[in-house]
């Protein structure tokens, strides 16, 4: 089953001579609860609010499953609540190999989907707190017009709306710096494991490696102070030949391949 929302035939008479596993995708009770929290609609509020309580209650049936297959290690300390076998086996991205671009780019990215409420509270954040005078490219889809003003009245800034997948693997590789802060921290996020395969250097706040167990690659800004010298410092640092091998050393154990065996010896073979 891909996701609790595709689980209502698990515990199934039918099914009751099958294995029965579940891949978890994040914490839906909590990742409902954050968007109701930064959503400024009344009805989207409600939504979300109603979204979480009947997940929560959902949860339970999540005990009927042979075992849950989690994407960070957070999620695996909340889940082993539900189920005894939680077995943590990280997000599938589909990149196979480091393609992080040598040389220096001359902007600072963010990039995601700005119609989610995360997204846009993460970017007002960034815009808010950055240094003005630094290079800023937005790119995502949906952005409302608060945000599109935002970008227009800052010169260094620049909005691109509804990217291409090509657009934005050429944007992630063209950056000098790909910064992505959220206020949100539950799951692994796909943009993260993006840049890493594909950008130069990311810059993050501690909620977007949150239970990751990539903590080790980052550079980590906890305020608006440290954000700008992270930026400041790895601006007009070239990404050379040995920054590669050392992501690619780093995300060996993260590719889908290896990924992809784990999870299959676990169904197949029962490894514990």
């Amino acid at each position: 089953f891909e996701g609790i929302h595709t689980c209502h035939f698990l515990g199934h008479p039918k099914l009751s001579q099958k294995p029965q596993w579940v891949r978890m995708h994040n914490q839906e009770v909590s990742y409902y609860l954050h968007l109701a929290k930064q959503t400024t609609s009344w009805w989207k509020k409600i939504y979300f609010w109603t979204e979480s309580v009947r997940l929560k209650h959902y949860e339970s049936k999540l005990s009927k499953a042979t075992g849950l297959f989690v994407i960070s290690s957070e999620d695996l300390v909340y889940f082993q609540t539900i189920n005894q076998n939680v077995i943590h086996i990280g997000a599938f991205h589909g990149f196979t190999q480091v393609k992080s671009q040598l040389g220096l780019g001359d902007f600072v990215l963010y990039h995601g989907n700005l119609a989610v409420p995360e997204n846009e509270t993460a970017v007002l954040w960034m815009l808010k707190n950055l240094n003005p005078q630094i290079p800023v490219v937005i790119a995502g889809n949906k952005p409302n017009k608060n945000l599109v003003k935002l970008c227009e009245s800052r010169s260094h800034t620049r909005l691109i709306r509804n990217p291409s997948a090509d657009e934005m693997k050429d944007l992630i590789q063209q950056a000098q710096i790909i910064l992505l802060p959220t206020f949100q921290p539950t799951g692994v996020k796909l943009k993260l494991l993006s840049s890493l395969f594909q950008g130069r250097h990311v810059l993050v706040n501690p909620e977007m490696v949150q239970g990751s167990r990539l903590e080790e690659i980052f550079e980590v800004f906890h305020n608006s102070t440290e954000l700008n010298n992270l930026v400041k410092k790895w601006f007009l640092v070239p990404f050379d030949t040995k920054m590669v091998q050392a992501r690619t050393e780093e995300l060996i154990h993260h590719t889908d391949q290896i990924k992809s065996k784990l999870l299959l010896h676990h169904i197949f073979f029962g490894m514990a």
